[in-house]
């Protein structure tokens, strides 16, 4: 059985896109699927374990200046590990007209094969493979201990945090 979408999943695609791209990711307002690069193009995020997905209204809707820039992420989640497909924004917000409408979001049905995917409701929306995340216990197990790792590390002043990485180091070479 294919456990719910997540946070831990989210973080992953992201830090997948960030690094594949180039690009630094920040939110825009309080949505989490919806991110903006250092160059102000959109990043949308979706992630799901089935075929269908929906986007927010005030996403679709909000005031572009000229055409819209940016990418459309769609993450689908298997048993085992995340597939994730990229493809431009601009087809699907002059598609949205074909996309069902409900009084908070459009909605849609994706078709996925092999390494690409595609929106059943707008067949010129088409998004590109770029990727698969390993999605295991021990997957998130690792990531959640270099995390508290992470923050461990940077809850120490400079002093500390050398001292404790001279430490490990020479633990390291010692056996």
């Amino acid at each position: 059985m294919v456990d719910k979408f997540d946070k831990w999943d989210r973080k992953s695609i992201v830090a997948l896109i960030q690094e594949t791209f180039g690009v630094t990711l920040s939110a825009v307002g309080r949505r989490d699927i919806w991110l903006r690069d250092e160059s102000g193009a959109e990043w949308w995020i979706l992630g799901g374990k089935g075929y269908w997905h929906a986007i927010p209204r005030e996403m679709m809707d909000s005031e572009r200046v000229g055409e819209p820039t940016g990418q459309f992420v769609i993450a689908r989640k298997l048993t085992d590990s995340l597939d994730v497909y990229v493809g431009s924004l601009q087809p699907l917000i002059a598609e949205k007209h074909s996309l069902r409408t409900r009084k908070t979001a459009y909605q849609f049905n994706v078709d996925a094969k092999r390494d690409s995917m595609r929106v059943v409701e707008a067949p010129s929306v088409v998004l590109k493979k770029i990727g698969t995340i390993p999605h295991t216990d021990s997957d998130r197990e690792s990531a959640k201990n270099a995390a508290k790792v992470a923050n461990l590390l940077k809850s120490l002043s400079p002093d500390e945090r050398d001292k404790l990485l001279k430490k490990w180091s020479r633990k390291g070479r010692d056996g």
